[in-house]
């Protein structure tokens, strides 16, 4: 299935294999059994039936949410950035298998929308492979609810002081911790203050609000 998702991505007939399917057509289709008669579907398919499960199903459709947000990219740069990925012998794992592990990974549709917006900022040169990867993990470890505010919350500073319990474990925010005893050794000056931890936005935690906040990204 790697190779065809590959095949799929860089073809230069993709927008028109994509765009004439929207989720409600999508859920229809599904719930019919006719995907593997659908142009997109039928390179996965081959006439096999991989909807015997609803596994199957929420599978298909994480895999054409991330596809739809490759609509606008261009057939070019889809090719280009994929095979010079592939053809880095630096990268164990091609495209196309890492690209399904991670859709698999992803625990619902709104993640695998996201990654497919960050797979776009990748194709248009915006992220690097590697900070896409990254980025990916990072959705990943982090439940929806909390994923979702903290792309949408308009002041970081509010996560960082009243969440960031929420967040400590999933690469979005980094602690920082502060010892005055240390001040006291280099200066020589004795500190009376306390010990104390503090949060910040990580650098992927930035990458991430800043693509997937519609109005962060349009203000900067």
């Amino acid at each position: 299935m790697k190779s065809e998702l590959i095949q799929i991505i860089k073809s230069k007939d993709f927008n028109d294999l994509i765009s004439d399917i929207n989720e409600i057509i999508l859920d229809s289709i599904l719930d019919d059994g006719l995907a593997k008669d659908i142009p997109i579907f039928s390179i996965f398919f081959k006439g096999k039936n991989l909807l015997n499960t609803i596994q199957d199903k929420l599978f298909i459709k994480k895999l054409f949410t991330f596809l739809k947000e490759l609509e606008q990219t261009s057939a070019e740069d889809r090719k280009k950035e994929t095979e010079k990925i592939d053809n880095d012998p630096s990268y164990k794992t091609k495209v196309g298998e890492k690209l399904l592990f991670i859709i698999n990974e992803s625990d619902d549709c709104e993640k695998a929308k996201y990654i497919g917006k960050l797979y776009k900022e990748f194709i248009n040169k915006n992220l690097n492979y590697n900070d896409f990867i990254r980025s990916v993990n990072c959705i990943n470890k982090t439940n929806i609810i909390d994923l979702n505010y903290f792309i949408n919350e308009n002041s970081i500073k509010n996560i960082l002081e009243n969440f960031h319990g929420n967040y400590i474990h999933t690469g979005l925010i980094a602690q920082e911790y502060y010892d005055p005893s240390e001040k006291t050794y280099k200066t020589g000056i004795p500190a009376f203050e306390k010990s104390k931890i503090s949060y910040k936005q990580s650098y992927i935690g930035d990458k991430i609000r800043y693509f997937l906040n519609d109005k962060l990204h349009r203000i900067l």
